[in-house]
């Protein structure tokens, strides 16, 4: 084997003088059937990663927290509010889908605590009417922190989040 595989890429492409943390690594080979690996509960864990990054980094965890009130929900409404900024960010598609399809393919459920057997539509509709009376707070705290975040100035700050939407043949058009 080559040494600048031996050694790895980061070390290779810096001249084989790359400084380890913990010291020298003692490489150990082992031989793979590739045949004999198989892919389990694959999840997309960028984007939802990141989009929570960027909720805690805007505050709106916070806010949703501050605003919302709790009752006897075994999932809270500021959870739930969280699954819908998440899944809608990185998929934008209708509650339904969300509950029948992207929640569970998505790393939301493990980086939330959200069992994907307490999502589904009704749930999330519900999280939009409790998230209806805070829409403004919410619209001018988003608006206040992109603007301190990334130095912008700006008047108008949009992103559709429409639940309606239509499906079907379009026969009659």
């Amino acid at each position: 084997m080559p040494e600048e595989q031996r050694l790895g890429v980061a070390a290779a492409a810096l001249g084989g003088k790359h400084q380890y943390r913990f010291g020298e690594p003692d490489p150990q080979f082992v031989r793979i059937d590739p045949k004999s690996i198989k892919a389990q509960r694959v999840r997309e864990f960028g984007g939802p990663w990141l989009g929570l990054e960027l909720v805690k980094k805007l505050g709106i965890d916070a806010l949703l927290n501050q605003a919302t009130e709790l009752g006897r929900e075994e999932v809270p409404w500021p959870l739930m509010s969280l699954v819908l900024v998440l899944s809608r960010l990185c998929d934008p598609s209708s509650e339904l889908y969300i509950a029948e399809h992207s929640f569970e393919r998505s790393a939301v459920p493990d980086l939330l605590g959200v069992p994907a057997t307490k999502v589904n539509d009704d749930r999330l509709y519900r999280a939009l009417d409790h998230l209806l009376p805070h829409k403004e707070t919410l619209e001018r705290h988003i608006k206040k922190r992109m603007g301190e975040l990334f130095k912008i100035d700006y008047d108008l700050f949009l992103y559709d989040v429409t639940s309606t939407y239509f499906e079907g043949m379009c026969e009659g058009n």
